[in-house]
């Protein structure tokens, strides 16, 4: 059925433009801060209507249209960007207009993906949609050096651990698949006949129910161990503290303040944040005493993110490490807890080249560490896998550490680089960070500790319920008793199944262009 008005056309100042962008705006108001939550399962609708309407003989004209879409949401979602890569960068404005051309062209992606699926194969609406969002989905967060899977369609729902509960069985990229499922059925009722309107909302009405049903029941009856007693620490030291003279002071001064809050013994470890001294206190006699005085005040080993001192190139070269160590009260540091090893492409590193090496903290100044199973910390110290800064986005991360062996998740991360306080200067990165983690407990239903240098920190519960969540830049301490499933969710054991089948089969529709085709007219019902 023809849409009303005719086809849409695809100029950027037609009406062409005013669907797409009306997705774009739809979704970036589906996430943090806005996170209007209902809006993930029409925001693609607009977008879908417009590729699906009649006369579109032409793939890249769905292509255009979701480049368009995609443009205008990653606009909106990562605008704090030239503010974070500023001080790394002399063009920060050229690299925010680069990332959000990156972004918008998977969009594109998914409109070109969506039309062959449609127009060549067959494929229902309703089931084209979600394998081909789901499945560009899984390309970026599998393009090597450059991959960001940040804010995943799934990752909306994060402050719904009910409608996310789902995750535990699919993971985060199955709760895109099942959104944007939901949005092929909506986008197929309106382009449908009246007759084929009614079983299409009954189908949606089911799909969306059934999930959102066994998510509150499976939140209720969640049954949790408890696993440690952790305290966050949260410093409070501004964007620069760390690379700048007498950070290792300021640091140890604010810690030791907070810890003077903490009972000695009370706890069975504390966490400090990322990057919390800009040189190895390994190798600093004075600052491991420093940190040494603060850690037996706490009474407890103490986590902490450091740059770490790495072995000599085979030029001759000393590279340097985005790490952590452990701590131990009256005995000193237990060695490397981690080195991290995805590391921010154009800021700790400069892809394909490798650290360009710079000193820690400027322009691609680090090293990748291998990715390890988590050391063994001995009797007196819980099991956790440790995530490093926006490592929290990626779920093979969090999955291999559970895998090997995890009771809880520790993100030690510094988020100064999204602002400052008040202002123009407090985006909207402080809030869209922070989500990934919550759907890391949830997939592995783990409970995790985040510990930030500005904000936020906080607790998550296998359920995916944040408790103890700090303001923004204030000095503050929080205590909690970290917990977690007895036993591993499906999706630990098998993992991102949804991702990968929807990336296999659209690899399969991506040969098409070279096989012969069959006429439009030729091709299955559209609905």
């Amino acid at each position: 059925m023809p849409l009303p008005g005719g086809p849409p056309r695809l100029s950027w100042l037609g009406p062409g433009w005013t669907l797409p962008a009306l997705t774009g705006l739809l979704l970036g108001l589906s996430f943090p801060p806005s996170g209007l939550w209902p809006l993930p399962f029409v925001a693609l609708v607009p977008l879908v209507t417009a590729i699906e309407g009649p006369g579109r003989s032409q793939p890249r004209s769905a292509a255009r249209a979701g480049l368009g879409a995609g443009i205008v949401a990653w606009a909106m979602l990562v605008y704090w960007v030239p503010l974070a890569v500023a001080p790394v960068t002399p063009v920060p404005a050229l690299f925010y207009a680069l990332l959000v051309l990156l972004l918008a062209m998977v969009v594109a992606l998914f409109g070109w993906l969506l039309w062959w699926m449609r127009r060549a194969v067959g494929v229902p609406l309703w089931l084209a949609v979600p394998v081909a969002w789901t499945g560009t989905e899984w390309l970026r967060a599998h393009l090597g050096p450059f991959s960001f899977p940040w804010l995943e369609l799934g990752v909306s729902l994060a402050g719904r651990p009910h409608l996310a509960a789902m995750a535990e069985l699919v993971g985060a990229r199955g709760l895109s698949f099942w959104i944007a499922m939901v949005n092929g059925l909506v986008a197929a009722a309106l382009v449908a006949t009246r007759g084929r309107r009614r079983p299409l909302l009954a189908v949606m009405a089911v799909v969306v129910v059934v999930p959102a049903g066994w998510g509150s029941w499976r939140v209720a009856t969640l049954e949790t161990v408890p696993v440690a007693r952790v305290a966050v620490f949260q410093p409070n030291l501004g964007r620069s503290t760390p690379t700048t003279a007498g950070a290792a002071d300021t640091a140890l001064a604010r810690l030791a303040r907070l810890a003077a809050h903490e009972t000695p013994g009370r706890v069975d470890m504390a966490v400090w944040p990322e990057s919390m001294f800009p040189v190895d206190p390994r190798s600093d006699r004075g600052l491991a005493d420093g940190i040494q005085t603060v850690v037996d005040a706490v009474g407890a080993p103490v986590l902490f993110g450091a740059y770490l001192d790495g072995e000599a190139a085979e030029d001759g070269r000393s590279v340097t490490y985005n790490g952590a160590l452990v701590w131990r009260p009256g005995r000193g540091d237990a060695g490397v807890a981690y080195r991290k090893h995805r590391l921010v492409p154009g800021v700790e590193t400069v892809p394909l080249m490798g650290p360009a090496g710079g000193e820690g903290g400027r322009f691609g100044g680090f090293t990748s560490g291998r990715r390890t199973e988590p050391p063994d910390w001995g009797s007196d110290l819980p099991r956790f896998a440790v995530l490093v800064c926006y490592e929290s986005i990626f779920s093979a991360d969090a999955r291999a550490g559970a895998n090997a062996g995890a009771d809880f998740l520790v993100n030690v991360t510094n988020d100064a680089w999204f602002g400052g306080d008040g202002g123009r200067t407090r985006t909207a990165g402080f809030q869209q960070h922070p989500a990934h983690l919550v759907l890391r407990a949830i997939e592995l239903r783990l409970g995790a500790v985040r510990a930030a240098n500005t904000g936020i920190s906080f607790f998550v519960e296998p359920s995916g319920h944040i408790t103890e969540a700090t303001p923004l830049f204030q000095e503050e301490v929080r205590t909690a008793t970290v917990r977690r499933m007895d036993g591993a969710t499906v999706f630990a054991r098998v993992g991102d199944v949804v991702g990968w089948g929807c990336a296999f089969v659209c690899a399969g529709v991506l040969l098409l262009p070279f096989r012969p085709r069959r006429r439009v007219s030729e091709a299955m019902p559209l609905n």
